[in-house]
């Protein structure tokens, strides 16, 4: 273990002593002292630093057809939809909300969530509510079974 020293009571050796505290610094720069800044009514230069400059507005492109979303809507997801409210089903799809939901609702492709709506593991990127799960719905596996036949 290294030990500091006591700074030396004076001046360090080789600088002349300022008095008040030096607003310059360098061998080849004056030093301006805090008492000589308050007595004097001469400006002192400040550069300000604000952050980057704001770019030139540029023309809003379109986004791509692919990238677009539809809202849910069509025949094929709101049957989809009656079925699951009908049959009290829950799915990942509308447990996570999904954005694509539409999209796969439409073509009749659900992913069921077995067991409650509540998911036991906590991923960082998943939606879904997790914690303790309630308890088991022991008619959920036939109203899983009708909802698949159709």
């Amino acid at each position: 273990m290294s030990r500091r020293r006591k700074p030396a009571a004076g001046p360090r050796p080789g600088r002349p002593r300022a008095r008040g505290i030096s607003a310059a610094s360098g061998p080849d720069r004056k030093a301006i002292t805090l008492r000589a800044a308050v007595t004097t009514n001469a400006p002192i230069p400040v550069t300000l630093i604000r952050g980057r400059k704001p770019l030139p507005a540029q023309a809003r492109q379109p986004k791509p057809r692919w990238l677009r979303v539809r809202a849910p809507g069509s025949p094929g997801y709101v049957e989809l939809k009656r079925l699951m409210r009908t049959l009290a089903l829950r799915t990942v799809c509308e447990e996570a909300a999904c954005p694509n939901i539409g999209e796969c609702w439409d073509r009749g492709t659900a992913t069921f969530m077995i067991l409650g709506g509540v998911c036991t593991r906590s991923c960082g990127y998943c939606n879904v509510v997790h914690g303790r799960p309630g308890p088991v719905d022991a008619a959920e596996p036939g109203r899983l079974a009708a909802a698949v036949a159709r």
